[in-house]
């Protein structure tokens, strides 16, 4: 038989460091530093050695290092209801190439409309010492919101908006918008309207917009219709939800929906 030999030991890689990164583009290593926290400050020329620099030397930043030197990192946690909706994605889209400007990258969540999951992914964002954290909505379980307060961790609260935020919101009222939606279908000549839901007792935006469209009706002397189901909103639900509505109340003359995939589904 053959003699066995020992298997060679594979050579350690040396890591490579800002200040290789740095050597190689001929520039300073807090140059190489602020190119990667802040690239609109560097001017291009620059950005364009170090950027080769770190191409050829294939360097990978340790953000997480460099977070707890600073007691945070550069990384903003973007908490969505759904990534599946159009919205939330586009938002996140545009949240992600408003912070990218300064080299501060996201981190995003789906809770599925869970105040449960929500709180999870809270708690493993603040883990890493986020640069702030950004959640869909205004309702929280109450140990989010104590986790939240109990920290220094900017948080911004978006598509509602309240007089008393965790810390500071960007939205509108929901509730409104169902009123104004209700306005509109009876300006229109429409006098029996039914509103159309998905799992109304999680997606408290889409609750809101319900109950502003019942409110607008009752002011006007008319007895609000509500057909809801306990699914995700889908454009296969809106096929189902307009079937049980010509079914169960064929005196209807117009739909409105608590999402637009569910008002595809109803149009297609």
């Amino acid at each position: 038989m053959a003699e066995l030999k020992p298997a060679r030991r594979r050579r350690k890689m040396q890591s490579v460091t800002m200040a290789d990164v740095a050597r190689l583009a001929a520039v300073s290593p807090s140059t190489v530093s602020l190119y990667l926290r802040k690239p609109s400050e560097v001017s291009p020329a620059i950005s364009e050695r170090v950027r080769t620099a770190i191409d050829q030397l294939n360097y990978v930043p340790n953000f997480v290092a460099g977070g707890l030197a600073s007691a945070g990192s550069r990384v903003v946690s973007i908490v969505v209801p759904s990534v599946r909706n159009a919205f939330f994605s586009s938002t996140v889209s545009q949240i992600e190439a408003a912070l990218a400007q300064d080299g501060i990258l996201t981190l995003v969540g789906n809770n599925e409309y869970s105040l449960e999951v929500e709180e999870s992914l809270v708690r493993a964002a603040l883990s890493w010492a986020p640069a702030a954290i950004v959640l869909t909505g205004l309702k929280h379980s109450h140990a989010t919101i104590r986790m939240l307060r109990d920290r220094t961790v900017p948080v911004i609260e978006m598509w509602e908006a309240a007089p008393e935020p965790i810390m500071s919101a960007v939205g509108f009222s929901h509730h409104k918008v169902g009123f104004e939606m209700a306005n509109h279908v009876l300006s229109k000549g429409y006098r029996r309207p039914v509103f159309v839901g998905a799992r109304l007792s999680r997606d408290v935006r889409a609750a809101q917009r319900a109950a502003g469209h019942a409110a607008a009706l009752e002011a006007r002397g008319i007895r609000p219709t509500l057909v809801e189901d306990p699914r995700a909103a889908s454009t296969r639900l809106g096929c189902d939800l307009l079937d049980r509505v010509l079914g169960e109340h064929p005196e209807c003359d117009v739909i409105v929906c608590s999402s637009d995939v569910i008002a595809l589904g109803i149009v297609f």
